[in-house]
């Protein structure tokens, strides 16, 4: 199978729960996995259409520390021609449902505090706007497009309102608001999309993120080759995606 360039693309992944759904997904032990300063990551090929790419998968680790520094390191290490980060993610928006996947159009980080200058200023200076111009109307799955708000922790039920109607965000997690960043500031075509796995209203959100983490993220993952397809024909100078079949 003809391979579409030279260059990789990257799936980062941040928590145990949403790695460990991944590895079965493409039938990964432990022998197959490699070291990096960052993080386990394994290379799988995909296949979009009658074409092939390969796709870096990396465990980022949790937070937004390390998810900046493993982004920056994936960046540096393999020259992604663009970057993907799947995840999963507390729901917030009125709207939002268990299972929703919710695409980025922009990032914010809400437990950042200015107690000495513009809090407003801090706020956009560590926002992000997602380009997404060039995906078509068609996607590859249903998704909610909005704002997903990130933090260094959990998104405690006396915040919810707070982050809800400050942000306008849909969701909320830990990783996302780095890569994004860290993405545009390199000048890389990203996409981040997260499952939601719980509600901050929920009595047991901590059993519904671990039951429900290996469901959409075999639903990513289910649909990355569509993504890539789509990312490959934006990034790549590929005139359309029929140009792949």
């Amino acid at each position: 199978m003809e391979k579409i360039g030279s260059q990789p693309f990257v799936v980062q992944i941040s928590s145990k729960a949403e790695w460990k759904s991944a590895l079965p997904f493409y039938s990964i032990d432990n022998s197959k996995l490699q070291k990096s300063p960052v993080g386990d990551w394994f290379i799988q090929t995909i296949e979009v259409g009658t074409r092939s790419l390969d796709a870096i998968f990396l465990h980022g680790g949790v937070g937004k520390i390390r998810a900046a520094a493993s982004c920056q390191y994936a960046i540096l290490t393999w020259c992604p021609c663009f970057y993907l980060h799947f995840g999963t993610c507390g729901g917030v928006g009125q709207d939002i449902c268990v299972r929703d996947i919710i695409l980025a159009e922009r990032t914010v980080v809400y437990d950042a505090i200015e107690r000495m200058a513009s809090q407003e200023a801090l706020e956009r200076s560590m926002s992000t706007q997602v380009e997404l111009d060039f995906l078509p109307k068609e996607l590859p799955l249903p998704v909610k497009r909005g704002t997903i708000a990130s933090a260094d922790q959990d998104l405690a039920k006396e915040n919810v309102e707070f982050v809800r109607c400050h942000f306008d965000a849909l969701g909320a997690d830990w990783e996302s608001a780095a890569v994004a960043k860290v993405c545009e500031l390199n000048k890389i075509r990203c996409l981040i999309l997260r499952g939601v796995t719980d509600l901050p209203s929920s009595t047991q959100a901590y059993s519904d993120y671990q039951s429900n983490t290996p469901l959409v993220m075999s639903q990513l993952l289910a649909t990355l080759a569509a993504w890539a397809k789509i990312l490959c024909s934006a990034t790549l100078g590929v005139e359309s995606a029929g140009d792949f079949d």
